[in-house]
């Protein structure tokens, strides 16, 4: 069995990406591991080159600047790497997405259990999104988010959207994967770094969803002072983070202060979002008995 990995990496020192780590995190498990780059020239090859791993080769195509299709650059650019990708499972990491040393036993174990059994597409994880510092993650209510990083390597499985998961072309139809779900998290530090790094990359991203009109006023209210916000959805992170980020949180030059008065207990969440779901239901119900009713006056006129 061989697990590919790979990564879009373009201008990933410009905009403080822990790309290195990303790639040493999932390194040990990979048979090769392959780097979208695009044409810039910013050091972020230099950067991926120096890990000194011959797993590790390069694709650089060109990216078009003025495609702005709801970020669809970005699968577009995903399922170019993946079409480079030799090994019976590809393991797809976005560059500010790391693995724990601790989990990649329990990946290996599951690829292996499952290479011959065709009817499994890939494998989700667990999404844990930091926010503002390393100590703080996006509890979203209790709700917990999802994302495919593992797939079969088939030509029909093919990333999607923005390149945040993947889909499988059957039969001139787009079905979902059938995917295994792992006890493992993917750490996800996209809203974790300088903030006047994070302004610029939000900028940027953003450019290829929009217009550039739209994104010309955006861009104006964005600053460093303000990228990051209290948010009632944050909670205290208690875990360990993966030991290839020990230099780069070490080395934090900023710093963020949620509103702890904001934050409701993870307890009163649960009651709130248990609440509010019970109330949607409630609501559901009676607009169909008023449906139900509106349409028996009309059929007994």
């Amino acid at each position: 069995m061989k697990i590919s990995g790979c990564t879009i990496a373009r201008k990933a020192k410009t905009f403080d990406y822990p790309v290195v780590e990303s790639i040493n995190s999932i390194l040990p498990i990979c048979d090769e591991f392959v780097v979208n780059i695009g044409q810039d020239n910013d050091g972020t090859k230099e950067e991926i080159e120096s890990i000194g791993s011959n797993k590790i080769r390069f694709i650089r195509p060109v990216w078009d600047e003025n495609k702005r299709d709801s970020g669809k650059i970005y699968s577009c650019h995903t399922n170019l790497v993946l079409d480079e990708c030799k090994g019976d499972w590809i393991f797809y990491m976005q560059a500010d997405e790391l693995l724990h040393e601790n989990d990649l036993k329990t990946i290996q174990e599951y690829a292996e259990k499952y290479k011959d059994d065709v009817g499994v597409d890939g494998f989700s994880f667990n999404v844990l999104d930091f926010y503002g510092s390393f100590k703080y993650i996006i509890d979203d209510f209790g709700v917990k988010k999802n994302c495919t990083r593992i797939i079969r390597n088939k030509k029909n499985i093919r990333s999607w959207g923005d390149a945040w998961d993947f889909k499988k072309n059957e039969l001139d139809s787009e079905l979902p994967l059938n995917l295994i779900k792992l006890p493992v998290n993917i750490y996800h530090y996209g809203w974790c770094r300088n903030p006047e790094k994070m302004a610029e990359k939000m900028n940027l991203q953003d450019s290829f969803y929009n217009s550039a009109v739209k994104m010309k006023a955006q861009f104006a209210k964005r600053t460093a002072r303000n990228i990051y916000k209290s948010r009632l959805d944050l909670a205290c992170f208690t875990g360990s983070h993966p030991s290839v980020m020990k230099n780069r949180i070490e080395s934090i030059n900023w710093s963020f202060h949620p509103n702890y008065l904001s934050f409701p207990p993870r307890w009163l969440k649960k009651i709130l979002l248990k609440s509010a779901g019970k109330l949607f239901y409630k609501l559901g119900r009676h607009l169909i008995h008023i449906k139900l009713f509106l349409y028996s006056l009309k059929s007994n006129k």
